[in-house]
C-alpha cells in the first residue's frame, strides 16, 4: 500500500467517525473518544511517513547519481586500459591471465578470449623462461618489480619476439596474502634498434678516429719523404756545389749563375709544391672554384688522371671552413679515383643549387656496391660526418661496373648565417 492510498483511508476513517457522532453522539461517547485519539494517532504516523518518503526520495536519488558517477569511472577506467600503448595485464598468483587491454592482443597477436585463462609463461621465450619463474616466485612474495627485461613471443609464429620491459604489482587480499598480479609491459624494440645503432656509430667512430691517427702519420711520413727526396737533395747539391766552388775561387760569376740557378729553380719548386698541397694559396686568395680548377690540374701532374673541370659560373659565397673541406674532400674523392676506380678520366662539376653549393665528383670505373659503403672508415664516413655537422650531405650513386658518382652539398655563406641566427629553422638539402 502506498502513501497516497494510505492518506484516503484515514480521511474515509475521519467521516465515518463524523457520521457516527451525528447520528448518537450522547449513547457512543466513550466510542468517540477512543476514535479521536486512534485518529491523532494516524495523523502523526501519517506525517512521519511522510517525512520517511521525502528521506527515502532523496537517498534513492543519490544513489541513482552514485551509480552514474561509478560507470563514468568504470568506462574512464576501461578506456584507458584499452587505450593505454603498453601491454596490461592482470593474473591471479600463480601468472594465468585474466584480463587482457588492446595492447596486449595487438603485440601478442591473439584475440582477448584466448589470452583469457593462459598463463603469461606460454608467451614469453624458451631463454628467459627460468627467469620468468624466478620474477613470479618472488612476486608470489609480495615483493614488487621494477624493470624486469625479458623478450615475448607473438601467438602469430611469422611475427619475431620482441624485447620489453615490465613493473609489476602483487594484489593483496585484507590479510595480505597475495591474489593477483599487475602487469605493465613496455615494447622496448625501437629503445634497442637505437641502442644497436648507437654501438654501430660508436664502433665507426673508433674506427675513424684509429684511421685518423693513421692518416696523420702516413701524411706525415709523405711529407718528409717529399722534403727529403725533393727539397732536401736540392739542398743538398746546392751544399755541395758552394762547397767546390769555395775551393774554386776562379770561378766566373756567369757560371757561378749558370750552375746554381737550375738548382735554386727546383727547390723552390719544391717548396712551392709541399706549399700547394698543404694549403694551396689558390684556395684563400682566388676561392673554392679557382682551387678547384687548379686541382684538376694538379692531378693529371701527379695522378696522371685527366679532370674534366666544369662550373656554372654563379656567384656562391662559401664560409672558409666549408671551403677548406670541400677542396680537401674533393682531393679525396679524386685520390680514390687514381686508386681504385681502374680509370684515368673523372669529371667534376660545381654548381649552385638554391641555397646550397653542389661539387660532384663522378667516373667511370669499377663502381661498388653501395651497401659496402657503410663502414668505409675514415674516406666516406668522415666526410659524411663532417658535412652533416655544417648542414650538407653526401649523395652517392654508384653500381659495380657502372662508376661512381658522389655529390657533395653544403649550404652557402648566407645559409649558413641564417642558421646561427636560428638553428630550427634549418633548410634540408636538396635531394637528387
Amino acid at each position: 500500500m502506498d502513501l497516497d492510498e494510505f492518506r484516503k483511508q484515514v480521511d474515509e476513517l475521519r467521516e465515518h467517525t463524523a457520521g457516527l457522532r451525528r447520528r448518537g453522539y450522547g449513547e457512543v461517547g466513550r466510542l468517540n473518544d477512543v476514535a479521536d485519539d486512534a485518529i491523532e494517532q494516524l495523523g502523526t504516523s501519517l506525517e512521519e511517513l511522510q517525512v520517511a518518503e521525502e528521506e527515502l526520495h532523496l537517498q534513492n536519488e543519490e544513489l541513482i547519481e552514485g551509480r552514474q558517477t561509478i560507470e563514468t569511472e568504470r568506462l574512464r577506467y576501461e578506456e584507458l586500459f584499452n587505450l593505454a600503448p603498453d601491454i596490461y595485464l592482470a593474473t591471479d598468483s600463480r601468472g594465468v591471465i585474466e584480463e587482457a587491454n588492446r595492447a596486449a592482443t595487438e603485440l601478442l597477436c591473439v584475440e582477448r578470449a584466448y589470452l583469457i585463462g593462459k598463463p603469461l609463461l606460454v608467451f614469453i621465450v624458451a631463454d628467459s623462461g627460468q627467469a620468468y619463474l624466478s620474477t613470479l616466485h618472488r612476486l608470489r612474495e609480495g615483493e614488487r618489480v621494477r624493470g624486469w627485461e625479458t623478450w615475448l613471443r607473438p601467438g602469430d609464429h611469422d611475427r619475431e619476439s620482441f624485447p620489453c620491459t615490465a613493473d609489476v604489482d602483487p594484489i593483496l587480499d585484507s590479510q595480505g596474502d597475495v591474489v593477483g598480479l599487475r602487469w605493465l609491459m613496455h615494447d622496448t624494440t625501437a629503445r634497442k634498434r637505437a641502442e644497436n645503432k648507437l654501438l654501430a656509430y660508436q664502433e665507426e667512430l673508433r674506427s675513424l678516429a684509429s684511421e685518423l691517427l693513421l692518416g696523420e702519420e702516413r701524411e706525415r711520413r709523405r711529407l718528409a719523404a717529399e722534403l727529403h727526396d725533393g727539397l732536401g737533395q736540392e739542398l743538398s747539391l746546392l751544399k755541395m756545389k758552394l762547397r767546390s766552388l769555395s775551393q774554386s775561387p776562379e770561378v766566373s760569376v756567369s757560371r757561378f749563375l749558370q750552375e746554381f740557378t737550375p738548382v735554386v729553380d727546383k727547390a723552390h719548386e719544391a717548396v712551392r709544391s709541399l706549399t700547394f698541397q698543404i694549403s694551396p694559396p689558390v684556395l684563400h686568395d682566388l676561392g673554392l672554384e679557382a682551387a678547384l680548377e687548379w686541382l684538376a690540374e694538379d692531378m693529371l701532374e701527379r695522378y696522371g688522371v685527366e679532370v674534366a673541370f666544369e662550373n656554372d659560373g654563379q656567384h656562391k659565397p662559401v664560409d672558409e671552413r666549408v671551403r677548406t673541406f670541400l677542396f680537401r674532400a674533393v682531393r679525396e674523392l679524386l685520390i680514390n679515383v687514381s686508386k681504385h676506380a681502374g680509370v684515368d678520366r673523372a669529371c667534376m662539376k660545381v654548381n649552385q643549387d638554391g641555397r646550397f653549393l653542389r661539387v660532384t665528383v663522378a667516373d667511370e670505373g669499377v663502381g661498388f656496391d653501395r651497401a659496402s659503403a657503410e663502414g668505409r672508415g675514415f674516406g666516406l664516413f668522415s666526410i659524411r660526418e663532417r658535412l652533416s655537422h655544417i648542414g650538407g650531405r653526401v649523395e652517392i650513386e654508384s653500381e659495380p661496373g657502372k662508376g661512381t658518382k658522389v655529390g657533395l652539398v653544403a649550404p652557402l655563406a648566407d645559409e649558413q648565417q641564417s642558421g646561427a641566427e636560428d638553428s630550427h629553422e634549418h633548410q634540408d638539402p636538396p635531394r637528387r
